[in-house]
């Protein structure tokens, strides 16, 4: 997983054991949150940001910007606020198969501004691990 401490761990543990279904039904707020910023950051660690925006998990790729602010992290909301952008003005699509399509027609410049992107989010793992733990665990628990 992750260089995180225990106590990350166990709360990634918890809350993904939760998400069984794509709606997030029945998953808290913040906990939603939390998924929503370590699936981009997982794919984009797994195979860069094009990984991600590949896979369905990108359908929420413009909901993990407002996330990624919402939880601290504003410079990951930057970062993948300004990949978001190389699809378009309006962004990457919420449909898989209108992404794929906008993927294939990036530009080289683009592709390397996607990977410039996926490599800076990725040094904001600690970052991102530690404010979604602490975003949890203001909204979550008593």
């Amino acid at each position: 997983m992750s260089p995180a401490a225990p106590e990350f761990d166990a709360e990634y543990q918890r809350i993904f054991s939760l998400w069984t279904d794509d709606a997030m039904t029945g998953i808290a707020p913040a906990e939603r949150d939390f998924i929503i910023a370590h699936v981009c950051l997982n794919q984009s660690l797994n195979g860069g940001l094009m990984l991600y925006y590949e896979n369905s998990y990108g359908d929420r790729a413009i909901d993990a910007v407002a996330v990624f602010d919402r939880v601290g992290v504003p410079n990951a909301a930057k970062l993948l606020g300004r990949a978001n952008r190389l699809m378009g003005p309006a962004g990457p699509s919420t449909n898989q198969d209108e992404r794929g399509v906008q993927l294939e027609s990036l530009s080289d410049a683009a592709l390397e501004q996607l990977d410039e992107c996926s490599e800076a989010l990725n040094e904001l793992q600690a970052e991102i691990q530690a404010a979604t733990l602490r975003w949890v665990k203001k909204h979550d628990r008593p």
